[in-house]
């Protein structure tokens, strides 16, 4: 054989790699799925904080480090996801989880001196598909 191997090592067995969204669950945790987690480098980051425009049903969160200060976020990160407990602003900001709880494919927005801010749409919820249950017989 004339090739020289440049091979690169994959451990994504069992991460949805191609999941490049971000949910938002019940109890009001935004989960940054494995996809958006390696493309976006979250490991790289411990802070985040939130900008809401409840007017018209935005979230954005701005990544970063202590730099982001006082009262920012903790990321909690998995091995290959990530999630950040913000339920309050839920609370706080009189937004009903229970309407907005799904998954949402993030936008990278410029803001100026605010790096590393991906925005979602409340509005453009993805559906939720489900796989049918095979039917079980009795034989």
């Amino acid at each position: 054989m004339n090739k020289t191997p440049q091979f690169i090592e994959v451990k994504d067995a069992g991460a949805r790699i191609g999941s490049d969204y971000i949910a938002i669950t019940k109890n009001g945790t935004f989960s940054i799925y494995a996809g958006f987690y390696r493309e976006k480098n979250i490991k790289s980051f411990s802070r985040a904080i939130f900008l809401i425009d409840k007017a018209q049903n935005l979230i954005a969160i701005q990544f970063g480090n202590e730099e982001l200060g006082k009262g920012a976020y903790a990321i909690n990160h998995g091995e290959k996801t990530a999630s950040i407990n913000a339920n309050n602003i839920f609370s706080n900001y009189e937004i009903d989880v229970k309407q907005w709880y799904g998954r949402y494919t993030p936008e990278k927005y410029e803001i100026a001196g605010r790096p590393n801010v991906y925005m979602i749409d409340l509005d453009d919820k993805m559906p939720i598909v489900r796989k049918p249950h095979k039917k079980q017989t009795n034989n």
